[in-house]
């Protein structure tokens, strides 16, 4: 390949990345197996994916660190998880303080139901990074798990990065509800109750119903009236 040659294909790639950046703006959820939570990234145009992964596949000689991310984007939304999984593990070894790297990772080795191996991976970007993203797919694998141990050492994080990310905020009450001690998940549920308003709850089913039954535990049994009431009259926290 003479020199021409070569410019000509990296001002191609270097095109490329400028759309997949722009088209990237554009985010999605991709569901992770078995219905196990969600999987928050993928890039919404299949056309824009398969040139960037062709351009890719032509040459990978050509693409520095910074760019693999976006290809690994791109395999991720076609659903390539072993191509993809093969890029971010390269990025991982070429920059092991990635914090967003390791969390990509996680994501493939999550979407593949890998869950011992994604929650390595998030760990990771926890540590490296203070990735927050990271650190409620974490704990939500290990409430999954139902995993109430491998929680307690991740609260003081959740706790103070709560009003962030209402999956936090879920991942909170479960424990509240999962944890043995009543002693331990008072104070825990105690801090999301007071975080949240009128509207996080009712614009969301699954909080709700996490609250419910968190309250229900929490609350004096004397407190909760008996009968047909509704969940609101039965809680006095539901506004």
């Amino acid at each position: 390949m003479n020199h021409r040659e070569s410019l000509s294909k990296k001002n191609y790639k270097a095109l490329l990345c400028c759309l997949l950046a722009v088209m990237s703006g554009v985010l999605s959820v991709i569901a992770s197996p078995n219905g196990q939570g969600t999987v928050p990234f993928s890039v919404e145009n299949s056309a824009v994916n398969n040139l960037i992964i062709k351009a890719y596949e032509e040459d990978p000689t050509l693409w520095e660190a910074g760019q693999l991310y976006l290809v690994g984007l791109c395999y991720v939304a076609e659903k390539k998880l072993d191509k993809a999984q093969k890029i971010f593990d390269e990025l991982v070894t070429i920059a092991p303080q990635n914090a967003r790297a390791w969390r990509a990772l996680g994501q493939v080795h999550h979407m593949k139901s890998a869950n011992e191996e994604a929650q390595r991976c998030y760990q990771r970007a926890w540590s490296e990074g203070q990735d927050v993203p990271a650190l409620t797919l974490l704990a939500g694998l290990k409430i999954q798990d139902k995993d109430v141990e491998g929680i307690k050492p991740l609260l003081d994080a959740l706790m103070a990065h709560q009003r962030e990310d209402v999956d936090i905020q879920k991942v909170l009450l479960s424990y509240s509800i999962m944890v043995e001690e009543k002693q331990e998940g008072g104070p825990v549920y105690a801090s999301v109750a007071r975080s949240l308003t009128k509207d996080m709850v009712e614009a969301n089913d699954e909080l709700r119903e996490l609250l419910l039954m968190a309250t229900l535990r929490y609350k004096n049994d004397e407190e909760v009236p008996s009968g047909d009431e509704s969940r609101r009259q039965r809680t006095g926290v539901l506004w």
